[in-house]
């Protein structure tokens, strides 16, 4: 079982009840003038029909809540019997969360719009954009400037360039290491840090989206509006600098152990996953700070006042042609960002991504190629697995034995699949050296092969003895 991989996915489900969990509460709370996503006068909220639609969707939530709490465990539980199940089952509980998601978001804007339209509660005038010129002078004084994110760019950036032309910080780090190793931790050492641009662009770019986002009107008061506003700008920037900074840490953590002893250990790694978990949940909790501390300035506020846009959400998502946002904030959770889908590219990107979802989702269905070929022509020997293949000569191996298993050692992946009993690819030893695995079941004993530069590992499955594969290269 791959303790890292039940790391990470313990980690990830952890991430999503928290966001989910935070999120749901809002939708049923009468909270900014509205409830179910429209709104509503705070004296309809004992209307028989708001409270028949608040008990509905309270009961669809619960049972949300239940397939998030259920299918964490669940699929925790999978990964110590069958990672291909685990696969399947992880890739269909995220469908079912995130589509049941959408349906209650959906319908609960669209029932509620439809109950207001009967009684007649839709006020046109509300519809107005409300402005306060003096807030919006000062817009660029509300938040921390996005270029704080380009230094911890700057060195990804270095770094990364300079293990691509093998520069002076790779070669202190690597000093010594023998070629065929060279290679390999030169490529882990890159793909880190490409990790790393990738996460920080991300940070980045909430930062952006909700530093700049479009500053609300609450009410007549221009230092209430100016407080609210600034609040919710500058903690999010914050939240995104802060997580930003503890990737830039663990991502420094994991250049000096590779200063240190040119390898990475199983506890580096989990070091790295924790990292990379506490800079998530920062972002969210401080996103969470703020706003608590926004609805604290405007229970301050006298005659607050909210834009009734409902009619732009009555199909359950935002639909403005008028507006030149792509993103506009969620209904439900001003924490999250929704699409403008009255722009073409919005439409597009939606297409993409459904494109992109709906794909993965089938290719994770689709069962991997671990079967193991080897051939012999002549004195050459050829094992392959996918895109993966070893080819030697059978004078150039060094060593030709059965073995009850790998030799103890620490092990990490440099190009190849690791998912519990299966490890078919490049793999390093910390001692041992280079590794060709071709590992595809958990029978034993598994025949060893020593070249010159690394060994190859070889496991038997229901097709091919272990035995028969040591009697084929032996050349008997």
């Amino acid at each position: 079982m791959n303790i890292l991989l039940f790391v990470i996915i313990g980690i990830s489900n952890l991430i999503m009840c928290l966001v989910f969990w935070f999120s749901l509460k809002k939708i049923l709370d009468y909270k900014n003038g509205m409830v179910l996503g429209m709104h509503v006068d705070r004296d309809k909220m004992e209307d028989p029909d708001i409270l028949r639609l608040i008990e509905k969707y309270g009961k669809k939530l619960g049972i949300l809540k239940l397939i998030l709490l259920v299918g964490s465990i669940l699929t925790l539980a999978v990964i110590w019997l069958n990672v291909d199940i685990f696969i399947m089952v992880y890739m269909v509980w995220l469908i079912l969360v995130i589509g049941y998601y959408q349906y209650i978001s959906v319908f609960c804007m669209r029932d509620m719009y439809s109950l207001k339209e009967d009684r007649g509660w839709i006020n046109k005038e509300s519809n107005l954009i409300k402005i306060d010129t003096r807030v919006s002078s000062m817009d660029d004084k509300m938040k921390l400037s996005p270029l704080v994110h380009l230094p911890f760019l700057f060195v990804y950036g270095y770094l990364i360039i300079d293990g691509i032309i093998e520069g002076p910080v790779l070669k202190s780090i690597f000093r010594g290491v023998d070629q065929s190793a060279y290679m390999d931790l030169k490529f882990m050492l890159i793909i880190i840090f490409a990790i790393s641009v990738f996460i920080s662009l991300f940070y980045l770019l909430v930062h952006i989206i909700y530093g700049d986002r479009k500053n609300q009107v609450y009410c007549e008061d221009s230092p209430i509006n100016y407080m609210a506003n600034r609040v919710d700008k500058l903690y999010w920037s914050r939240a995104s600098l802060l997580a930003d900074l503890l990737v830039f840490i663990t991502s420094m953590y994991i250049l000096y152990r590779l200063i240190g002893n040119a390898w990475l250990y199983d506890v580096d790694m989990a070091i790295y996953v924790v990292g990379l978990f506490l800079s998530s949940m920062t972002c969210i909790f401080v996103a969470k700070i703020a706003n608590t501390k926004r609805d604290d300035i405007l229970s301050y506020a006298k005659n607050i006042e909210y834009m009734d846009d409902d009619y732009y959400w009555r199909k359950g998502w935002y639909s403005n042609p008028n507006d030149k946002r792509i993103f506009v904030p969620s209904r439900l959770n001003s924490m999250n960002q929704e699409f403008n889908m009255a722009k073409k590219s919005a439409k597009i990107i939606n297409l993409l991504l459904a494109i992109l979802i709906l794909g993965t989702f089938f290719i994770c269905f689709l069962q991997p190629n671990k079967d193991v070929e080897i051939t012999s022509k002549g004195d050459r020997i050829k094992v392959s697995s996918g895109f993966y293949k070893t080819e030697f000569k059978r004078s150039d191996v060094l060593g030709l034995d059965l073995v009850d298993d790998m030799e103890d050692d620490s092990y990490i992946r440099t190009n190849g699949i690791s998912m519990g009993e299966i490890k078919i690819g490049r793999f390093r030893g910390k001692r041992i050296g280079g590794l060709d695995l071709y590992i595809n079941s958990p029978n034993r004993p598994l025949v060893r092969i020593k070249l010159k530069h690394r060994l190859v590992y070889i496991s038997g499955d229901k097709d091919l003895k272990a035995e028969d594969v040591y009697k084929l290269v032996k050349g008997k």
